[in-house]
């Protein structure tokens, strides 16, 4: 009874002790630099006169552009805020808790209830991975992508339908940054193993999804 409480009351607390450490002063501490600045300026240009946007913000000096989502995701709380970009410190902190119940359920779901709990817990209490949680720019979700997409990949074999969940991955990558690309062979390794259980139907959503 008390093993099964911990497991479904512990991503709940793990949420709750993780969102609180990151909003502690979180006014005062928000990052907000000229890359934050870059995107939020870029994102505010939707909101003040809305008009298709097809590439995201510069990838560094490389001359290549990410795609545009995270430019839009930007802009819908920049919306609701009326502009003021404190809220995406917000949205930052959050993210960074969500990532820490799926780095839970990824450590849970390979190795042992405890190994999720410690590594949940580490993650959460970490003040260099809260520091980086409090900024809000397009590496932010990196994490949360990287362990959802483990945790699809270890899925897959039960259900093909998560390939579903790996292809928006692989796809985000591209709006977020180009480190995570790379990731994207390990997909395909990944779903090369399990390709003769997955059926036409599965494969056409994901390429939509993608």
């Amino acid at each position: 009874m008390a093993h099964r409480l911990v497991r479904y009351l512990f991503p709940l607390l793990i949420f709750v002790l993780a969102f609180t450490l990151r909003l502690y002063r979180l006014p005062e501490r928000a990052i907000f630099t000229a890359d934050e600045d870059y995107q939020a300026t870029y994102a505010r240009t939707i909101v003040e006169d809305f008009h298709p946007v097809w590439i995201g913000v510069s990838a560094g000096d490389t001359g290549f552009y990410l795609g545009p989502y995270f430019t839009y995701f930007t802009a819908f709380w920049l919306a609701i805020s009326g502009g003021d970009p404190l809220i995406t410190a917000y949205v930052a902190a959050f993210i960074g808790s969500i990532t820490c119940v799926l780095l839970y359920y990824l450590g849970k779901t390979i190795s042992t209830l405890r190994v999720g709990i410690t590594a949940s817990l580490m993650y959460a209490l970490s003040p260099w991975v809260i520091y980086h949680d409090q900024r809000y720019w397009n590496p932010s979700p990196a994490p949360l992508l990287s362990i959802l997409l483990l945790i699809s990949l270890y899925k897959l074999k039960s259900s093909p339908w998560w390939l579903a969940v790996i292809a928006f991955v692989c796809s985000a990558f591209w709006h977020i940054h180009l480190s995570l690309v790379p990731l994207t062979l390990v997909a395909i390794l990944g779903i090369w193993q399990y390709r003769r259980t997955i059926t036409a139907r599965v494969w056409i959503v994901s390429s939509i999804i993608f």
